[in-house]
This record gives structure tokens, C-alpha cells and sequence, in this order.
């Protein structure tokens, strides 16, 4: 799951993520993948035949916008996230902090569904300054608990692990 994906323009993720799974999917793997309509506009929905709530194939990825209240999928995301999940070998959670993320963390512990987890620079001290106290009591308190069930982390440059370990948040070698 990511919060937002291509065609929004909400940042970065949203075209590398559709790169990559574009990538993977010329590979072999089959690419579902689940997000919500944050950063899309209705031009966007309407010129790319956006159904909500609906999947649709998109340069042979599978994507089912759902919408979202105050940050979080709307209960269509998580009803479809249990009807589906057990089809899946592995689940790539996006964000480190988002809602979506560690809720889908939460239903893959307990369907027993591997799952990863890709901070995409979220833990890095420029990321982290806004709301810091929050999201590190957020991390020790809760975070790092779910995520420990994490099968690897998924980090793509050293200079966030070397950041993020001096920052608090432990990533031992063989999690990454």
C-alpha cells in the first residue's frame, strides 16, 4: 500500500514506486497495488479512467484507488485488505509512519503475511524534524513493536541507516 501513486504528483514515491512496479511487472511479478486518491485531482481521475473502490490495469499493474478521511483509507481499503491479503507472498508497506502502513503491518502479523517495510527517507532528521517528539514516543511506544515482525527493510541509500541508527531508530544489518 502507499498513500498516493501515480499519476498523483503528491511526491517522490509516487513515480518511482510506479516505476519500479512497472519494472517488476516486466520481470514476471504480478504488481497489485492498493492506495488511496490523495494527490490526484479530478482531471487526473477523469483523463486516466479512475474508478474508486475498483481495480484497474495500468501498464500491467493492478491499482485500486480507495478514498481517504484525515489521512486514512476509507473502510473499503481495509475490507478489501482482508479479503485479499492471504493471495500474497510478500506485502510492501511504503511509509514508515503513515496510517495506512502500520495498520496493513498490523492485519499481515496477524493473517501471517510476510511484509517489509520501505521508509523511502522518512527517517532521515529532515523528514523526522516535524512532529519529532510525536513520531519518535510514536516509534519507541508502538512502531517498532509491529515492525519488528518486518521480514527486512527495505532502505536504499547507507546514509539513511547510518542516520536512522544515530537518530534512534535501531536497523540492525541483517534487517535491510
Amino acid at each position: 500500500p502507499i498513500g498516493s501513486f501515480y499519476p498523483a504528483q503528491y511526491g517522490g514515491p509516487n513515480n518511482s514506486l510506479f516505476w519500479m512496479a512497472r519494472a517488476a511487472n516486466k520481470a514476471g511479478y504480478q504488481v497489485d497495488v492498493a492506495t488511496t486518491t490523495i494527490g490526484l485531482t479530478s482531471d487526473q481521475i477523469k483523463d486516466y479512467k479512475i474508478d474508486i473502490n475498483t481495480t484497474c490495469m495500468r501498464d500491467g499493474i493492478s491499482t485500486t484507488h480507495f478514498t481517504s478521511t484525515f489521512n486514512l483509507p476509507s473502510i473499503q481499503y481495509y475490507l478489501w485488505l482482508l479479503a485479499n491479503i492471504r493471495k500474497y507472498n510478500l506485502v510492501i508497506l511504503t511509509s514508515y509512519f503513515y496510517p495506512m502502513s502500520w495498520l496493513t503491518a498490523l492485519v499481515c502479523i496477524f493473517r501471517r503475511i510476510p511484509f517489509c517495510v520501505a521508509p523511502r527517507g522518512e527517517l532521515k532528521s529532515v523528514a523526522t524534524q516535524k512532529n519529532r517528539l510525536k513520531k519518535m514516543l510514536f516509534h519507541y511506544l508502538f512502531l517498532k513493536h509491529v515492525y519488528r515482525f518486518a521480514k527486512f527493510y527495505w532502505i536504499t541509500a547507507d546514509q539513511e541507516v547510518e542516520e536512522s541508527r544515530r537518530r534512534g531508530y535501531a536497523i540492525d544489518d541483517e534487517e535491510y
